[in-house]
């Protein structure tokens, strides 16, 4: 197998909205080895040691994050799974809203790769 880039990886999830998130629970593709790819503790996103600075790319590669059961974190499409180093956590939160609707407040996150969620049952 090739050793996988940016390129390859993203051809591989582009066709998925930027609201809708891959599958990635039923790929079970072999790991690709020697291939460096890490979040620091800043949220800032490296492969092979080098900063990835298009938004863009790291807001797909974002999509296909999964935490597995033997603790680490992997970027997985549909034919290769790649090991990702995490310093601390894969996201921050970098704002929030309150938002009254009637007699509620719902509070709203916004995490650095643009994603946002309510804290709600799912979110909590």
């Amino acid at each position: 197998m090739n050793k996988p880039n940016p390129a390859s990886i993203l051809k591989q999830i582009s066709n998925y909205k930027d609201k809708e998130l891959p599958p990635v629970h039923l790929w079970n593709p072999p790991l690709c080895e020697n291939v460096e790819m890490k979040i620091d503790r800043e949220g800032r996103w490296f492969f092979m040691n080098s900063p990835i600075g298009r938004e863009r790319m790291v807001k797909l590669f974002s999509k296909v994050l999964r935490l597995d059961e033997d603790g680490e974190y992997y970027l997985v499409t549909p034919v290769e799974k790649i090991r990702i180093e995490v310093e601390e956590r894969p996201f921050l939160i970098i704002d929030y809203q309150l938002i009254k609707k009637g007699d509620k407040q719902i509070i709203s996150f916004e995490t650095n790769t643009g994603d946002i969620f309510l804290l709600d049952k799912d979110h909590p």
